[in-house]
């Protein structure tokens, strides 16, 4: 298997406006332990990532250049066209950062302890107008970490505006973004529970995709803060589901 490109670079890319590098500026936690980019989603035109980190902002090798990502799909053969920042936060690039012939869009949306809402119309809305006039252009999605909130967006999307079955959608978002891909059982439990496919035989078996090492002990709080086991108590998963996370 060849190896991931990367894209941290030493500098500040050569469009972009040189900016002075604050000593303290941090990166997100558990941020360096993943991939920075997930392949295409399925059938889609989705591309999920990780938060760009501006080399304007962050020292090498702790950035990530969209200059450079954008240019290394380009090569590839894809045109990236949008791009929609999910994070709860703009302190990580600026609009500088992108490319100019690249249009982006920010939503503010909050992580972790509750999935997406209203904040699913306005993306979906986005991504629609988007696509009425750049039918065969790419958009890339990201939170912090390009997982959670990113899988939950487009995950969403596709069953709604691509009649995609949840099953489907959410094993295609995983493998673009596996290892772990969208892991927190309250954003999964939500979609199946949202589009009325309970019943699937892959949501009343599943054991809920593997927790990367620096989010275990919020995802543990969370799934016995929301009693989320209770729902599996039938399953034959459900010893397995008890040691994972040990409530």
């Amino acid at each position: 298997m060849p190896e991931a490109p990367t894209f941290a670079v030493p500098g500040a890319p050569i469009f972009a406006v040189q900016r002075t590098i604050p000593k303290h500026n941090k990166v997100p936690h558990g941020w360096n332990s993943l991939s920075e980019a997930g392949t295409v989603v399925g059938d889609s035109k989705f591309i999920p990532i990780k938060c760009p980190l501006s080399p304007g902002k962050f020292r090498y090798p702790n950035n990530f250049c969209l200059m450079e990502f954008v240019k290394h799909h380009q090569q590839q053969g894809r045109k990236i066209g949008l791009i929609i920042d999910i994070t709860n936060t703009d302190r990580y690039y600026d609009r500088s950062d992108v490319p100019f012939a690249v249009a982006h869009k920010k939503i503010f949306v909050v992580g972790h302890e509750k999935a997406p809402g209203n904040e699913c119309k306005q993306f979906n809305d986005i991504v629609e107008k988007f696509k009425e006039t750049n039918p065969d252009e790419y958009i890339v999605v990201h939170c912090t970490h390009g997982l959670n909130r990113t899988g939950f967006m487009i995950i969403n999307y596709l069953i709604e505006h691509e009649e995609q079955t949840v099953d489907d959608a959410f094993n295609a978002f995983n493998t673009s973004r596996s290892p772990h891909g969208m892991y927190n059982p309250l954003f999964i439990d939500e979609l199946y529970e949202k589009h009325n496919q309970t019943n699937s035989i892959l949501y009343r078996n599943m054991t809920y995709p593997e927790v990367p090492g620096y989010a275990m002990a919020k995802i543990k709080k969370l799934v016995y803060k929301n009693k989320l086991l209770s729902k599996r108590e039938d399953s034959e998963k459900y010893s397995e589901l008890v040691e994972r996370y040990k409530v």
